[in-house]
C-alpha cells in the first residue's frame, strides 16, 4: 500500500491517527482499576474507590474532557495527537432564477446532453466550510465522550450478569418468574414488578440487537473513512456535523499563546485577593498537572502494562522451581450454614441431584462446594454469600468447572 492510497492530506487525519486517539482513553480504565484494587488491598479506606472505580474514572474523565473541549476544541486524546474539532457548514445554494417560459431551463439535458451548465459544475465543486465549534457542539461532544461510554459499560455489565441465568432458564424451560428476579438491589427495587420485568425482557432480548447495531455503525463509518468516502469518523460526529482536522504549526503556536494569556489573566485576578500566595500555589499546581497530563497519562499506561508483564513473567518463571502445594483443607461449615450432603452428587441447596446446562458442567462456590447453577445463582444474588461457609460472595465469583 502506497501513501497515496491512504488519502493523506495536510488537514485530514489519517485512519491510523483516528484509531490511535479512539483507543487511547479506554486503556486508562484498567490501569486506574488496578491502582485502586492494589491500594484497597493495603489500605481498607480505599475500598470505596475500588468498588466504584467506574464512577471515579467517569468523574475524572469529565473534568479532563471538559477542560480540553472548552479551551482546545478537542477531547484529550484528540489534543494529544494534535487534532481539533471543526463544524462543517454547507455552502449556500446559489441557483439562478429560471423563467417560467424558458424551455432550455426546464430541459437542460435535452438541449445540451453532453455539456452541463457552468453553474451546476461550480455548485458540485463547492465543499462545506469548516468553522470552529460552538457551545452546543462542546456539550454534545462531552456527552458522547463521557456519558455514553459509561452507560454502555453499565449495560454490558448488567447483561453479562443476568445472561447466564436467563440462558439456563430458557434451555431448561423454567418458570418465567425465575427469569425475572424481583428481589433486585439498587435503584430497580423501587420500581413496580411489572416494569422490572419489562426492563429485564428488553435487556435480555433487545440489547444484543442494539449492541450489534451500535458496533456495526461504528465499523461502517470507520470503513468509509478509511477509503475516503466520508469525513466523519463516528456516527456521533456525523450527527453534530463535526469533523477532525490536523493542527498546523501556526495553530499550535496560537494554542500556546492562548494558554499563556489565560494563565496571566488568572494571576492578575489573584493579585488582589486576600490569600494571593495560597491561590497562586493552587493555580501553579493546577497548570502543572494540565501541562504534564498530556505525557503523564501515556506514561501511566506504559507503566501499568510493564508491571502487568513483569509480574506475569515472574510468576511463570518461578512456578517451575516451586514445589507443589498440599491439597487445601475442606471448607469450614459455618454455624448457620447449610450442611453438605454425604452424597456428593446432591446440591446442598435443593437437596436434589445437581442440574446444569450439561452433564459435565458443575458450578462451584467460593468455598469450593458444588451446587446447581440456578440454586447458587439465586442464593448469591439475594444473600451475597456462600450458602455453606457464609463467606462474602458475588455473582461474578461463581465458577464453572467441567469434567475432562
Amino acid at each position: 500500500m502506497f501513501l497515496s492510497n491512504l488519502n493523506v492530506s495536510d488537514t485530514r487525519p489519517s485512519f491510523f491517527e483516528m484509531i490511535a486517539q479512539q483507543e487511547m482513553m479506554p486503556t486508562l480504565k484498567p490501569a486506574l482499576r488496578y491502582i485502586f484494587s492494589t491500594l484497597a488491598a493495603r489500605h481498607p479506606t480505599m475500598e470505596w474507590f475500588a468498588n466504584h472505580n467506574d464512577e471515579v474514572f467517569t468523574f475524572l474523565l469529565l473534568l479532563l474532557e471538559n477542560h480540553h473541549l472548552k479551551h482546545y476544541d478537542a477531547s484529550f486524546a484528540e489534543y494529544f495527537y494534535g487534532l481539533k474539532r471543526m463544524r462543517l457548514v454547507p455552502p449556500p445554494l446559489t441557483t439562478p432564477t429560471k423563467s417560467r417560459f424558458q424551455l432550455s431551463s426546464l430541459l437542460p439535458s435535452l438541449m445540451s446532453p453532453k455539456a452541463p451548465s457552468t453553474t451546476s459544475q461550480q455548485e458540485s465543486l463547492q465543499a462545506p466550510t469548516p468553522v470552529p465549534i460552538g457551545v452546543s457542539e462542546r456539550r454534545w461532544g462531552l456527552f458522547t465522550a463521557v456519558a455514553i461510554p459509561y452507560i454502555k459499560s453499565k449495560m454490558d455489565n448488567l447483561y453479562k450478569e443476568h445472561f447466564p441465568m436467563h440462558q439456563f432458564s430458557v434451555r431448561e424451560g423454567l418458570i418465567a418468574d425465575d427469569d425475572h428476579p424481583d428481589n433486585q438491589h439498587g435503584l430497580t427495587r423501587y420500581l413496580p414488578p411489572s416494569f422490572r420485568r419489562f426492563i429485564y425482557n428488553a435487556l435480555m432480548y433487545g440489547y444484543p440487537y442494539f449492541n450489534a447495531f451500535y458496533e456495526a455503525s461504528f465499523f461502517l463509518y470507520q470503513l468509509y473513512y478509511l477509503y475516503g468516502s466520508t469525513n466523519y469518523y463516528t456516527p456521533f460526529l456525523h450527527a453534530q456535523g463535526v469533523t477532525l482536522q490536523r493542527l498546523s504549526i501556526q495553530q499550535l503556536d496560537a494554542q500556546r499563546e492562548g494558554q499563556q494569556k489565560r494563565r496571566n489573566m488568572r494571576l492578575k485576578k489573584l493579585n488582589g485577593g486576600p490569600l494571593p500566595r495560597a491561590w497562586k500555589l493552587v493555580v501553579f499546581l493546577y497548570d502543572l498537572v494540565l501541562d504534564y497530563s498530556r505525557w503523564m497519562l501515556p506514561i501511566t499506561i506504559f507503566l501499568f502494562k510493564f508491571l502487568e508483564w513483569w509480574y506475569t513473567e515472574s510468576r511463570l518463571r518461578g512456578g517451575d522451581s516451586l514445589p507443589l502445594p498440599p491439597p487445601p483443607q475442606p471448607p469450614k461449615i459455618a454455624r448457620k450454614g447449610l450442611d453438605v450432603p454425604t452424597d456428593k452428587s446432591l446440591c446442598p441447596l435443593c437437596k436434589e441431584k445437581r442440574t446444569n446446562t450439561t452433564d459435565r458442567e458443575k458450578s462451584i462456590s467460593i468455598g469450593g462446594i458444588l451446587f446447581c447453577y440456578p440454586c447458587l445463582y439465586s442464593h448469591v444474588r439475594d444473600h451475597h454469600d456462600c450458602p455453606v461457609t457464609l463467606k462474602k460472595m458475588e455473582i461474578d465469583q461463581i465458577r464453572k468447572i467441567y469434567d475432562a
